[in-house]
């Protein structure tokens, strides 16, 4: 989540234009006899690992979670690259998005707004998310694979598939409560109909079936498929249904323990 495309030596471009005044009036380089040798010239430190930090910390702010490299993350570390340098100014603009949403929720993420907490154009901006809606889900996105991440360093408890799924929805539903106004807008941008945006829902849909996937941890269970894809379902739904201030009091992950319990036991 930075800068230009690349870096000009300002030090080869001076060595540069003064070769080629002196080939112009053939005259030879003054003799550097008693001059002391020239400063090396110090380059800032790369900002990607930082900028990884500070998405990693609102990624764990939001589930509670020890941060793992998802896809963005991991390729910041690919420093010295061009596609290091972008992958470090969309997780700036992510970072930007979820603490704007922390703020205010799904309504205070403006995209000019995003772009000065950034610190990046406006049309930067918008060559990278072409609505506060994708910004949102590339964070829903990289949240989910922070979660995919903490189950297989600390795999889920229980000793029938209902009850590591109970686990992995509970864990998952604590931490997204604790943040009510950025789990609803991360959901808000789940549901708009933006075509543009149907990368990034997938991707997340994907994510979401493979961490049941993980806490049923090859279990024979009759429609494997079915099973994840209905408790897939409810699991979005129940987001909705809490983001939306429609919940009893119920917390989410007992609704969805519920669920889990009907589809396995």
């Amino acid at each position: 989540m930075n800068g230009g495309s690349g870096e000009i030596d300002g030090g080869m471009a001076a060595l540069s234009s003064r070769a080629a005044l002196n080939i112009r009036f053939h005259v030879a380089a003054p003799p550097s006899e008693g001059r002391p040798p020239p400063r090396p010239v110090t380059r800032p430190a790369p900002l990607t690992d930082r900028f990884t930090r500070q998405l990693g910390a609102n990624v764990q702010r939001v589930l509670g979670l020890p941060y793992p490299p998802g896809p963005m993350a991991a390729a910041t570390r690919r420093t010295g690259t061009r596609a290091a340098e972008t992958a470090a100014r969309k997780a700036r603009l992510v970072d930007a998005a979820i603490a704007l949403a922390a703020d205010g929720g799904y309504e205070a993420v403006q995209m000019r707004d995003v772009a000065a907490r950034a610190d990046v154009a406006l049309g930067t901006l918008y060559r990278h998310y072409s609505s506060k809606d994708q910004l949102l889900l590339a964070a829903l996105r990289e949240q989910a694979a922070a979660l995919r991440g903490a189950l297989d360093r600390r795999p889920p408890v229980g000793a029938t598939p209902a009850q590591r799924v109970a686990d992995v929805l509970h864990r998952a539903s604590r931490a997204l409560e604790r943040n009510p106004k950025i789990t609803g807008a991360l959901v808000a941008a789940m549901f708009v109909n933006d075509p543009d945006a149907s990368e990034h829902k997938t991707a997340v849909r994907e994510q979401l079936d493979s961490i049941l996937e993980r806490a049923l941890d090859g279990a024979a269970v009759d429609d494997l498929d079915g099973v994840i894809d209905v408790l897939g379902h409810a699991w979005i739904a129940t987001l909705a249904f809490w983001a939306s201030g429609l919940s009893d009091g119920t917390s989410m992950g007992d609704r969805l323990e519920r669920a889990a319990y009907l589809l396995l036991d």
